[in-house]
Order: C-alpha cells, then structure tokens, then sequence
C-alpha cells in the first residue's frame, strides 16, 4: 500500500492526487495563488509545486499570470470540477518533426521562474533528470553567467551543508525572469543572448 502510493505521487507518472490538489486549491480561489498560498491551501512542500506546476502548465492545465502566480486554465477548471486525473503522455498529437527536450539549463531556468530564493541543490532536484553528467557544476557555471548579467544575485548567507566540513551552499536571488526561454552563453563572443527579449548582453570579467 505505501509502495503504490508512492508510486502514484513520484514526478514522471500520473502525478495524481497531488496535480489535482493544485487544481481544486486554484479552483476554490476563483482566481490566482503564489506557490506559497498553494503550499498553505494544500499542505505540499514548495519544491514539489515548483515541480508540479511546470509540468501542468505545459499540459495547458494552468497558467502563469506572473512570475509564481498561477491560475487555472478553462481545461484546469473543468478536470478539478470533474475529479480527473491528470495524464502523463504528449500535450497535443504529433503531426510532424518532433522538438528536442529542453536542457538541463532550459529546465533550470523555468525553475527560476516558481522559486524566488534557490540554491544549486533545489534546481537539480527541480530539473536535473539523473542522467546529466555533472549537473551541479553545470548549473553553478550558469548562474555565474545569470549573475554577471543581472538576472540573479548571490545572496550572502548559505544553505547548510550536508557534509560536516562543508561551508554550505551558495544561495541566490531571482531578480528578473523575461520568459520561456534560457538566456544562451556565446563563449566565443563573450556575450549572453535572451530570446524572449532578443538581447544581446556583453558579459565582463572570466568566461564559464
């Protein structure tokens, strides 16, 4: 029995009941909630709506209204009236070349988007898949680059380590989040582009 609930709630399968209490929280709202009214009104921790909430927006069950404001879309509204479950499988049928997946930095920076304060560890456990090679270093190097361009600063008290001899770790903060899409590093050009505002940013000091 707690085997096959934790099957039923674990991220990647049918997400059910936790997706529908995401949905019914919105509902009785009549409106919008941050993610911490979603964790006060359904008791789920705040990562996991992070989580959750990335993925139902990609199935057009909710919508982000603002950087972690969310409400429910007419279909989010229907399924939470009906008591549906929320299905895993593609958002819509496949007619043609299929999009690559976005990457680890692409899912990282969705991330961004629901989490105000984050460290390293809260976005590989958001957007790291386990199958990255060194996505901890990766995703460091990133913010780095986020934070010599004005996207993020370093905030100066650090996360416990979970290592006795550990200093902690770094802590940030979202200071603007433009869209959709990950701002992109041209190492050659020493420059950050971000495609939902079509900036070119020139970046100073080291490369990554």
């Amino acid at each position: 029995m707690g085997r096959a609930r934790q099957a039923s709630d674990a991220p990647g399968r049918t997400r059910q009941p936790r997706a529908h209490k995401l949905l019914q929280a919105l509902e009785r709202a009549g409106g919008t909630l941050t993610t911490s009214e979603l964790a006060e009104a359904t008791g789920i921790p705040r990562k996991q709506i992070a989580y959750d909430c990335t993925r139902l927006v990609a199935r057009r069950f909710i919508e982000r209204v603002a950087t972690g404001r969310f409400r429910n879309t007419a279909a989010g509204s229907r399924l939470a009236r009906a008591g549906g479950i929320v299905k895993c499988g593609p958002c819509r049928p496949h007619t043609g070349r299929r999009k690559a997946p976005p990457g680890l930095r692409t899912r990282a920076w969705r991330a961004m988007a629901l989490l105000e304060k984050f460290s390293v560890p809260d976005l590989v456990e958001l957007a790291a898949k386990g199958t990255e090679a060194n996505a901890e270093n990766n995703l460091q190097r990133y913010l780095r680059i986020l934070e010599r361009a004005g996207y993020v600063r370093r905030l100066r008290a650090r996360e416990p380590g979970t290592k006795p001899t550990s200093n902690g770790f770094l802590r940030y903060m979202r200071l603007k989040h433009t869209g959709p899409q990950a701002p992109v590093l041209s190492e050659r050009k020493k420059t950050l582009y971000d495609p939902n505002t079509r900036e070119t940013i020139k970046l100073g000091g080291g490369h990554e």
